[in-house]
Order: C-alpha cells, then sequence, then structure tokens
C-alpha cells in the first residue's frame, strides 16, 4: 500500500544524526576588543604584550612588568553634584561606583620611562620646596624676585600633576553599561596584537552512528 505522506518515502527513520556538530574555543582574557576600547566583565586579564608599545613580553623577564590594578567609575552625571555641595558628591560617588579589576603588562622600556617619570615627580617635588623657602625668605626683601619664584614653583606643580596623570595611566574606565566595563588607554597596535588571542576557532569532530559508521 502506497503511504498518502510525500514525505514518508523520502525520510530514513535508521538514518545517522547529523554528521558534523562545531565546538568553540573560549575567549582569552574574558575580553572583548569592540571599537578601539576593551570590552570586560568586573575581572579582565590582557595577553602578555606591553599596552603602551604592543611588544610581546615574556613571563620570564625580570624588567617587564605585569601589572594588576583596580579601576573605578562614576556616570559624568554625579559630577554635577560637585556644584550642590562636596559632601552629597563624595557619597553618591562612593555608593554608585563601579570597580573592575585589570592585569596587563609593560615592557622593560616603557617600564624604564616610567621609574624616569617617578624620579622626574621627586626632583620636581623638592624643587617646589626649594621655591617655597625662597619665596618666603624673598618675600619683604626683594617681592619681584618672589613672585618670579612663586610662578617657577606654580610650573613645577603643574608638572607634577601632568607627571602624576601619566603614571596612573595608560588603561582607564571610558564608560560602563550593562555589566561591562569599556577600557581605553591601549595604543592601536596592542589592540591589533590582542585581537588574534580573543578570535573564536571552529573545530568540526565527527559523530558515530547507532550501527559504528562514521556519519
Amino acid at each position: 500500500m502506497v503511504s498518502e505522506n510525500p514525505w514518508e518515502e523520502t525520510v530514513n527513520p535508521f538514518a545517522s544524526p547529523e554528521s558534523m556538530v562545531q565546538t568553540y574555543r573560549g575567549k582569552s582574557g574574558e575580553y572583548q576588543i569592540v571599537a578601539m576600547r576593551i570590552h570586560g566583565g568586573k575581572v579582565i586579564t590582557l595577553p602578555y604584550f606591553c599596552v603602551r608599545c604592543g611588544t610581546k613580553v615574556a613571563e620570564g623577564d625580570e624588567l617587564a612588568s605585569r601589572v594588576e590594578k583596580k579601576l573605578s567609575w562614576i556616570h559624568p552625571v554625579t559630577v554635577l553634584l560637585i556644584f550642590i555641595a562636596w559632601p552629597v558628591f563624595i557619597l553618591v560617588a562612593l555608593l554608585t561606583r563601579k570597580k573592575c579589576r585589570v592585569s596587563y603588562s609593560l615592557c622593560s622600556v616603557c617600564c624604564g620611562k616610567r621609574r624616569r617619570l617617578w624620579f622626574v615627580m621627586g626632583l620636581l617635588a623638592l624643587i617646589v620646596i626649594g621655591l617655597f623657602g625662597a619665596v618666603l625668605s624673598f618675600e619683604r626683601s626683594w617681592p619681584e624676585i618672589s613672585a618670579f619664584l612663586a610662578i617657577l614653583g606654580a610650573v613645577a606643580v603643574l608638572g607634577i600633576i601632568a607627571a602624576g596623570l601619566r603614571l596612573t595611566g595608560p588603561l582607564t574606565v571610558a564608560w560602563y553599561s550593562n555589566e561591562v566595563f569599556q577600557l581605553k588607554g591601549a595604543t592601536p597596535v596592542f589592540l591589533v596584537r590582542a585581537q588574534p588571542d580573543q578570535q573564536e576557532e571552529t573545530y568540526s569532530t565527527a559523530v558515530l552512528a547507532e550501527d559504528g559508521r562514521t556519519a
């Protein structure tokens, strides 16, 4: 008897299951690079490339550095509370700030630049202290010299602030949304070299049918 179902003759109930399935390798370091920014959760582990110059960093390099840093973010609108009251701003910032921990590498060359920057900051601090003492000494006898030294001291203070801001980098939180931190500050060379470490690779695995045949 011929079945009235047109699909019954074309479907084999003893056929093997689908022959191929896809498995995926997880993303390295639990991060993604999107639009020149590093996206990740509360813990972000970056590969062993210098975030400043993109150089490959060996794990045993004693002159290089592996940095673990805590970063925080507050919504920009919160800053408007400064114009209302400082205590309110501090309280809201402490209650609403989001924190993450990021691990990244600095090569030996960039670490050397960082050490020299610390040296410059210390030297400028000594200069500011010396100029402050000189201003107090010449304040009454030579007010013009005192004013000139005060200007030099202000310039030195600005240099300390600039060096301090550079030392706080390179990575900072640019934005936070839906439990995802967006980090900025890494150089384009690093972003290009770190990109392959998070690409998913597809592998094919064979599935055996019940009769032992390779499907």
